[in-house]
């Protein structure tokens, strides 16, 4: 499995408890699997989740498919990372 990491931005997320504005970030990245889509998302998450915290959603922004000798022999996704940005109190 491999991982990339492209790009931020920020966006507005709902209201907290408290009434105060929260904000999420989200991060692109690509993550490869010899085996299948599921196991590259899946490795995707887990790794991404070893430096990112406060992670709250993903979606599949792009799947593709490494071919050899007629035979699929990657498994590649792009995914969107959606994290709470930390507020320091």
């Amino acid at each position: 499995m491999s991982l990339s990491r492209r790009s931020c931005s920020d966006r507005v997320a709902p209201q907290d408890e408290e009434n105060n504005m929260s904000v999420a970030k989200i991060s692109e990245i690509t993550s490869t699997s010899k085996t299948s889509f599921d196991d590259a998302i899946a490795d995707g998450i887990k790794r991404a989740s070893k430096t990112i915290h406060g992670i709250s959603g993903a979606w599949v922004a792009d799947q593709e498919v490494g071919v050899k000798s007629g035979k699929i022999v990657e498994y590649k996704v792009r995914l969107r990372i959606t994290f709470m940005v930390d507020e320091k109190k």
